[in-house]
């Protein structure tokens, strides 16, 4: 159990099934009980989007994704090559994961209908 969730039911009771302690200091270590307020998962969603916290779109995808480590024709390449993961990914100087990923359609999906059997 999470301290914040202790902290909250030691001061106030018993958290109900479903619920979840959210912070009004957006501190997630926080264990100030003045500072901890129950509510339900779309209640902690909202209240993060309220602030301007979290991921706003409109999302990057692609090339123009801020962590991107290689453009459209690598990754052509690379769900084209047939070598193991490992192989390509010390040629392009990323993870085996990214690899994997990127030929089973988790990342640079608009290259789906394109590329990928």
């Amino acid at each position: 159990m999470k301290a914040h969730r202790v902290a909250y039911e030691l001061t106030e009771g018993e958290i109900a099934e479903g619920m979840s302690v959210l912070h009004k200091c957006d501190n997630p270590p926080c264990c100030n009980p003045n500072h901890l307020f129950l509510g339900t998962k779309k209640d902690n969603t909202r209240d993060m989007l309220s602030k301007h916290r979290g991921s706003q779109p409109p999302h990057s995808f692609g090339e123009k994704h801020h962590n991107t480590k290689f453009d459209e024709g690598a990754a052509r390449k690379i769900i084209a090559d047939q070598r193991t993961h490992r192989a390509i990914a010390v040629e392009y100087g990323i993870s085996w994961m990214t690899v994997f990923r990127l030929k089973h359609g988790q990342t640079w999906k608009k290259l789906d209908r394109e590329v990928r059997p």
